[in-house]
């Protein structure tokens, strides 16, 4: 059952197409692991289609959303994706959650998610991660 739900994530991530400050580590225009781990399952989703993700930021510092974009579109440049995938300042999409599919929602974040047979992408050989953990 837990795979099943991985891909139900998947579902609400295209849905969302988004990405937001807690991708970042606070302060700072590098990407988090979860911002990366992110990324990259992005990157995997979109690799034969590519697509425009939105920063959707509560930051008012023009130079470090600057940053902050210029971090996540050089991360996902690294990665091996037929069709480019851009990152740009914008709400999430979707239509988001009622109450009772946020709550079904929370009982399958409780339980594991097995991504081991997903589709992963490799990072392009001689590329490095931009400094980032």
């Amino acid at each position: 059952m837990a795979s099943y739900y991985a891909y139900h994530n998947d579902q609400g991530m295209l849905a969302d197409m988004s990405i937001a400050d807690i991708h970042f580590i606070p302060h700072s225009d590098r990407l988090s692991a979860t911002g990366q781990a992110r990324l990259e399952r992005y990157a995997e989703l979109l690799a034969d289609t590519g697509g425009t993700l939105r920063f959707d930021t509560k930051v008012n510092d023009d130079d470090l959303v600057r940053a902050r974009l210029i971090a996540a579109n050089s991360f996902l440049a690294e990665l091996e994706c037929t069709h480019p995938i851009l990152v740009a300042v914008g709400g999430a999409g979707g239509r988001g959650m009622t109450a009772q599919e946020a709550s079904g929602a929370k009982a399958v974040a409780k339980q594991p998610e097995a991504r081991k047979e997903a589709y992963h992408l490799n990072k392009k050989e001689g590329s490095s991660s931009s400094g980032n953990p």
